[in-house]
């Protein structure tokens, strides 16, 4: 009768651990997808500016949509590409851990937002990520 027992709250154990094995997993995997941007604090007015955008991402969200903006990023990117003073900057598929390299040209003066979305399959409507970063040139 012990051995039973034994076996018992073993099994128990292994079933517990399996579903949270599962559970732990799953989350793990729901934040692996990810975008952030390295971005210059300061420019100088006429100056390049080079950013950096390292994440990671599945085929599902391979799309890497960037604009520019004066003021704070939107929450998603169809809401960033209705802005009327926000531009597209890049659009570009990516996948799995991606870093790319945009530069701009020639930056004016005051305070700039850059907005990174991670996009599914070319559709700003479907946001799984999104990254800000803000520089001032003077």
């Amino acid at each position: 009768m012990r051995g039973r027992g034994v076996l018992r709250f073993g099994a128990r154990s292994a079933l517990l651990g399996v579903v949270l094995a599962v559970v732990v997993s799953g989350s793990a995997l729901a934040a692996r997808i990810h975008v952030d941007i390295q971005a210059p604090q300061h420019v100088n007015a006429g100056h390049k500016v080079v950013l950096v955008f390292v994440g990671y991402t599945t085929p599902k969200f391979g799309w890497l949509a960037v604009f520019l903006d004066n003021r704070a990023c939107a929450r998603t990117g169809v809401a960033e590409s209705n802005r009327a003073e926000s531009r597209e900057f890049d659009y570009a598929p990516i996948h799995g851990h991606f870093r790319k390299t945009l530069t701009i040209k020639h930056s004016s003066r005051g305070t700039h937002y850059v907005c990174a979305y991670l996009v599914r399959n070319g559709s700003p409507y479907d946001t799984k990520a999104k990254a800000s970063a803000h520089y001032h040139t003077t």
